[in-house]
Parts: C-alpha cells; sequence; structure tokens
C-alpha cells in the first residue's frame, strides 16, 4: 500500500495498535530481518511520539521534528486527535510564509 507513496513516514495501526511507521528508521533494519518482524515491532506507538498542539505554528512543529528525527507529527486539541502532519507539508507552509507572510496556526487554515 505505501511502497508506490512519495512520503517518508505512515501512520499504521489495526485493532490494538496505532504508531507511525518511518521509512528512513527502517532503513536501519537488516533485510533478512524484514520477513520476521511485524509493523507494530517496526513502527514507533502513537503513545510515544511527540505531539502537536492545534496552537502550535510551523515553526515549532518543525523544531520538534527535527529534534526527534520524525517527519510526522499527531496534531491533538487536547486529547482529542485530529489528524497528522507531515515534515513536508510543514516546509511547504514555512516557504509560503516566508514568501508571502504569516500564516495561521498548524490546525487552522486560511479562510
Amino acid at each position: 500500500e505505501h511502497a508506490k507513496s512519495e512520503q517518508d513516514a505512515f501512520v499504521v495501526g489495526g485493532k490494538n495498535f496505532q504508531g507511525i511507521l518511518d521509512m528512513n528508521r527502517l532503513q536501519r533494519v537488516p533485510v533478512a530481518m524484514g520477513d520476521l518482524l511485524r509493523v507494530s515491532q517496526l513502527a514507533m506507538p502513537l503513545e510515544s511520539v511527540p505531539k502537536l498542539a492545534v496552537t502550535d505554528d510551523g515553526y515549532s512543529a518543525f523544531r520538534k521534528m527535527m529534534e526527534t528525527g520524525i517527519d510526522l507529527l499527531p496534531v491533538y486539541d487536547g486529547k482529542k486527535l485530529l489528524g497528522f502532519v507531515s515534515k513536508k507539508t510543514v516546509l511547504h507552509r514555512l516557504m509560503w510564509d516566508a514568501r508571502y507572510g504569516h500564516g495561521e496556526r498548524i490546525g487552522h487554515g486560511r479562510k
């Protein structure tokens, strides 16, 4: 499913697991081990992934991604998961802001 995607990180999960599978971290797993491991063993459990608040701006999101080395982070409004934001999306937004002015917070689009 993800093999043809241009994304570097994916939200994965099932009935009892939800996490982020980061292709950059997967590259460190020996090929021979790939068939022996489950996705839940390779992915980072969502509970252990740093979270963004809906009020965080793009600079905060980018800084957190660089500090953790994770290219996809969950965005929360309090305890409610709103969705995920990728480093590619954050960088695009920062470039837009640099060219055309400051934008809104992560969880808010322009109207």
